[in-house]
C-alpha cells in the first residue's frame, strides 16, 4: 500500500530551533484495511530505510484479535507497506505484534502459544528482497503458565533478552508466598547458525513481589538496564546489568533510582533507554511538587525523565526533563521514550475528565531534546498531530537516523485526517527534512585513484576535496555518505588531505541521497591505489680529496643514476647543490663542491609513468689532508768536526698542524724511503743542503699531499760558532718560459740590504738534483741537458762573494 505525503501542516508548537533542526511531518500510516479498534500502532519500531508497525487486535480471518504486523519500506517514491505477517500460529486473542522490535536483519514479534502455556517471541530474518522469513521460535526456558514470557525483549549483537513480568526467581524469599510477581529476565546468545540459545536469567538483587522487574528493557553493549515501575510500592527502579567479557554472563551493577525525591506511585522505570554511556529513565507520574528545586512551580503529576551518565564505568546523576504546559494535572510525560544518539523524544499525553470523574480526551504530544555542547538537554520542539483529541499519540516513538516513528493507536482517522473508524490507529513518520519524490541519483564511474607513497608504508595522501563534482551533477541537492569496508562512516566531506586506512589499496563506500528523500539514493565505491614506492639502490656519500688545500675538491657524479636505480630509462633523475640550483647538466663533468668540505646534494627521482617522485640527499665530503710548508731548516750545530746536527723533533707536528689519521713517509732526492720519524738529531756535512720530499695521506680515503724539507748547512765553520748574518734579497718567485718576450728566464735581481759584487746560483728540483749554475750575469730558461723541464717548484741557492747565501724556491709555469 502507497501512502501519499501529508500536505495538511501539523500544529506545531515550537521552543526555537536553535539546537537542531526541527522534525517535520511527511507521512501518515494506517492499516490497509482499516477496522474499528484494530490499534494499529500499539508498537513501532524502525532500522535504517525499514519500519515494523504492530496491529495486535487485527482479526485473522475468523480470529478475533490474532494480530498482524506490517513492513515499510522506503524508496524514491516514498513509503510502501511491503509485507504483512500473521502469526504461524493464529488463534483468538492471541495479540500477535502487541510488541515488535526491528534491527540490522532480525526482527521480533510477541506472540502466544497455547501449547506453551503463555506468550512466545516469534524470531525473523530479512532475505536479499527485505522480505522477512520466519525462523525460530523462543519459549520460557520454564514451564510455567501465564509466566508473561516475551513482555518485552531487545538485542544488540549477539545478546537478547526477553522479559516475564509476572514471573518470581525460585528461592527468594518471596516465592512461595508471591510466586507470579516478581520479574525476571533471560539471556540468549545467538550461534554460529543463527539460533537463539537460553543462556541465564537475571533478576533484581533485591526483588520483591508486584515490582514488575521487565516492563522495560534496552542494551547497548554490554550494557544492560530493566525497568521496574512498582518497585517499592509503585515509586520504580532501574537495574542496570553490566557483561563480563570472560564469562558472558551478565551481573547487576547498579539500581537507579529518582534521585531528588521518591515519592509513592511516581513509576520510575516504565520506559528506558541506553545509548552510548547516557540512560534516560522516564517516571510518567512524577509529580513534581513545588519544592524541587529543578522544577519550581509546576503542577503534580506531570511525569519527568531523568538522565545518568557513565563516568568510568560508573552511573551518575546528569538531569532531569520535564516540561511546563501541560494542560492537564496528569500529562505522563515520559509514556513515550527514545534516545537516539543525541536526541531524546519524550511522549506525553494530557488527560482530561468529564465532571462525572470519566476520562473524556487524551491529547497526545512529543517532546524533543537535544544535547547541547555543554553536555546539557535543552527543550527545542514540542509536536502535535492536527487532530489530537482520544488519541494515544506519542505512546510508541522509535528513532533511528533521520526517522522518527510517533504512534497513534487509538487515532480513527485515516492518513489524511479523515473517514473516522474509531480507534483505528496510525503511526506519524517525522524527518528531518521536507520529503519530496525525486529520481535516483546519476552517479558516474570514478576511474582508479592513484597516490604516491614515499615512505613506503602504503600510506598515501589523496586529493579528494572535488570528488563530489566527479561522482554526479547538483551536488547541492545531495547528501554524500562515506564508509570504509567494515561499515564505519567517514567523515564528509572528503578532503584534499584524505589519507587511506588501508595500506596500498582502499574501497570507500559512498550512498548518495537526495536531501529532500534520502531514502532515495544509489551507492558506488571509491578504489584508492596507493603506487608502490620508488625502489632506489642505496648509496654512500662520496668522498674526494682536496689537493688545494681551499676545502674543494672535485667529484665524479657520471655514473650515480645508475648507482641509485636499475632502469634509469623509466626515470626522470635531477641534481641541485645546497642552495637549490640545478646541477643537473653539468653532473657528467668533474663537479667542485660549492660549500667547503661538506656540501650535500639533493638527487630528485620522478617516475615517468606515475609522476611519483623520491628525494635522497647525498653528502659529498672533501678529505682535506695538508703538509704544512717547514721554512728552511739552517744550523751549525755540530756534534763532531766533521758533521753539522739538526733538531727533527718537531718536523711531524709542524707538518700536520694537529690533522689526524694521517701517516708521513719521507723520500730522499733519489725518490728512497727514508726512516719516519726522521732520525733526531739528522746530521750532514758542513755546507751542503738536503732536500726531503714529504708525503702526507689519509690512512682511510688514501688522499695524498706532498712538500719539500730543506735542511741548509752553509757557511758553517768546522767550529761551534755563531753563523754569518745573511743579506736579503728580492727576488722574482715564478717564470714562464714559453718565449712570449714575458719573465721567459728566471735570475735574481735587485739586492736590498748590501750591494754584491759578485754571487753565484745553484738551482735544484724538489728531490735536491741540481739542475744548473748561474753566475751573476746569466739566466736559466727551463731547459735541461737539451729538454724542457716540467712545471714545478724550484729550489735556488745564491752564494755571495762574503761567503753569505740564501736559499728559497720559485715555480716554473708554462
Amino acid at each position: 500500500m502507497k501512502f501519499n505525503l501529508i500536505l495538511t501542516l501539523i500544529f506545531t508548537l515550537v521552543f526555537g530551533s536553535l539546537y537542531s533542526q526541527e522534525w517535520l511531518l511527511n507521512f501518515k500510516f494506517t492499516e490497509p484495511i482499516r477496522a474499528a479498534e484494530n490499534d494499529f500502532g500499539n508498537s513501532v519500531s524502525t532500522y535504517n530505510n525499514l519500519a515494523a508497525f504492530g496491529s495486535s487486535s487485527t482479526n485473522v480471518e475468523a480470529l478475533e484479535n490474532a494480530g498482524k504486523v506490517y513492513l515499510a519500506k522506503a524508496d524514491c517514491n516514498g513509503w510502501t507497506i511491503y509485507q504483512e505477517i500473521s502469526s504461524p500460529e493464529p488463534q483468538n486473542y492471541c495479540y500477535f505484534g502487541r510488541k515488535v522490535f526491528l534491527k540490522e536483519n532480525t526482527l521480533l514479534i510477541s506472540g502466544c502459544d497455547p501449547q506453551n502455556r503463555g506468550a512466545v517471541v516469534y524470531v525473523y530474518e530479512k532475505d536479499a528482497n527485505d522480505s522477512f522469513i520466519y525462523k525460530q521460535k523462543l519459549v520460557s526456558p520454564f514451564d510455567i503458565e501465564n509466566e508473561g514470557f516475551g513482555y518485552q525483549f531487545d538485542l544488540a549483537g549477539n545478546n537478547m533478552v526477553v522479559t516475564a513480568i509476572n514471573r518470581s526467581v525460585v528461592g527468594s524469599s518471596y516465592h512461595d508466598l508471591y510466586p507470579l510477581t516478581q520479574g525476571v529476565a533471560y539471556i540468549y546468545h545467538k550461534d554460529n547458525t543463527g539460533n537463539w540459545l537460553y543462556a541465564q536469567r537475571i533478576a533484581a538483587s533485591d526483588g520483591k513481589p508486584q515490582a514488575h522487574f521487565g516492563v522495560s528493557v534496552e542494551i547497548d553493549g554490554d550494557d544492560l538496564i530493566i525497568g521496574a515501575p512498582r518497585e517499592g510500592n509503585i515509586a520504580g527502579a532501574a537495574y542496570v546489568f553490566n557483561k563480563n567479557p570472560l564469562t558472558n554472563l551478565w551481573y547487576e551493577v547498579d539500581k537507579l533510582v529518582a534521585y531528588d525525591h521518591r515519592g509513592n506511585q511516581t513509576k520510575f522505570g516504565n520506559n528506558v533507554r541506553i545509548d552510548n554511556g547516557t540512560i534516560a529513565v522516564s517516571s510518567g507520574q512524577d509529580p513534581n511538587y513545588p519544592y524541587d528545586n529543578l522544577i519550581p512551580n509546576v503542577a503534580n503529576g506531570t511525569g519527568a525523565v531523568y538522565i545518568f551518565k557513565k563516568i568510568e564505568n560508573q552511573w551518575f546523576p546528569h538531569q532531569k526533563l520535564t516540561v511546563t504546559d501541560s494542560l492537564s494535572e496528569e500529562l505522563y510525560f515520559g509514556n513515550g521514550l527514545d534516545l537516539y544518539n543525541d536526541q531524546i523524544a519524550v511522549g506525553g499525553q494530557d488527560k482530561f475528565y468529564d465532571p462525572t470523574g470519566s476520562l473524556s480526551a487524551i491529547y497526545g504530544r512529543v517532546y524533543m531534546f537535544k544535547r547541547d555542547v555543554d553536555g546539557l538537554w535543552k527543550e527545542y520542539q514540542m509536536i502535535m498531530p492536527k487532530l489530537n483529541y482520544t488519541s494515544t499519540y506519542g505512546g510508541n516513538i522509535s528513532i533511528h537516523q533521520e526517522n522518527m516513528f510517533v504512534s497513534a493507536k487509538w487515532d480513527s482517522y485515516d492518513s489524511e485526517d479523515s473517514n473516522f473508524i474509531a480507534s483505528a490507529g496510525s503511526v506519524y513518520l517525522y524527518n528531518t527534512y521536507q520529503f519530496q519524490q525525486t529520481q535516483k541519483p546519476v552517479l558516474n564511474t570514478i576511474p582508479i585513484i592513484y597516490a604516491c607513497n614515499d615512505s613506503g608504508d602504503g600510506f598515501s595522501i589523496f586529493n579528494l576535496a572535488d570528488i563530489e563534482e566527479k561522482l554526479t551533477e547538483n551536488v547541492d541537492q545531495y547528501n554524500f555518505i562515506y564508509k570504509d569496508i567494515n561499515g564505519y562512516q567517514i567523515e564528509a566531506p572528503l578532503t584534499e588531505t584524505y589519507a587511506n586506512f588501508i595500506p596500498y589499496m582502499e574501497n570507500i563506500k559512498v550512498r548518495v541521497e537526495h536531501k529532500n528523500n534520502p531514502n532515495c539514493y544509489e551507492e558506488t565505491q571509491i578504489v584508492l591505489q596507493t603506487y608502490p614506492p620508488i625502489e632506489l639502490n642505496e648509496i654512500s656519500g662520496l668522498n674526494s680529496c682536496d689537493e688545494s688545500g681551499t676545502g674543494h675538491a672535485f667529484f665524479d657524479l657520471s655514473n650515480l643514476s645508475m648507482a641509485i636505480v636499475e632502469n634509469t630509462n623509466q626515470y626522470e633523475i635531477s641534481y641541485f647543490n645546497s642552495v637549490g640550483a640545478n646541477i643537473t647538466e653539468y653532473i657528467q663533468e668533474p663537479y667542485q663542491n660549492s660549500v667547503k668540505y661538506l656540501e650535500e646534494i639533493q638527487i630528485q627521482i620522478v617516475d615517468k609513468n606515475t609522476l611519483c617522485s623520491k628525494e635522497l640527499y647525498l653528502p659529498l665530503n672533501v678529505i682535506t689532508t695538508m703538509a704544512y710548508e717547514i721554512p728552511t731548516i739552517r744550523s751549525c750545530q755540530s756534534e763532531t768536526s766533521d758533521k753539522v746536527i739538526f733538531d727533527t723533533s718537531n718536523i711531524n707536528s709542524q707538518i700536520l698542524k694537529g690533522q689526524t689519521n694521517k701517516i708521513i713517509t719521507y723520500y730522499d732526492a733519489e725518490g728512497n724511503i727514508l726512516e719516519s720519524p726522521l732520525p733526531n738529531p739528522l746530521s750532514m756535512d758542513f755546507n751542503t743542503i738536503k732536500i726531503i720530499k714529504v708525503l702526507v695521506e689519509d690512512i682511510t680515503f688514501g688522499c695524498s699531499v706532498e712538500n719539500t724539507i730543506v735542511f741548509d748547512s752553509y757557511f758553517c765553520s768546522k767550529s761551534p760558532e755563531t753563523p754569518l748574518e745573511i743579506p736579503s734579497l728580492t727576488i722574482r718567485n715564478f717564470f714562464t718560459p714559453n718565449e712570449d718576450g714575458a719573465y721567459d728566464t728566471w735570475q735574481p735581481y735587485e739586492l736590498v740590504s748590501v750591494v754584491i759584487q759578485d754571487f753565484r746560483t745553484y738551482i735544484f728540483n724538489r728531490y735536491g738534483k741540481l739542475i744548473t749554475t748561474l753566475e751573476k750575469q746569466s739566466s736559466w730558461n727551463g731547459m735541461y741537458n737539451g729538454k724542457r723541464m716540467p712545471e714545478d717548484d724550484y729550489w735556488y741557492r745564491i752564494v755571495n762573494q762574503d761567503g753569505t747565501s740564501i736559499t728559497g724556491h720559485f715555480s716554473l709555469k708554462r
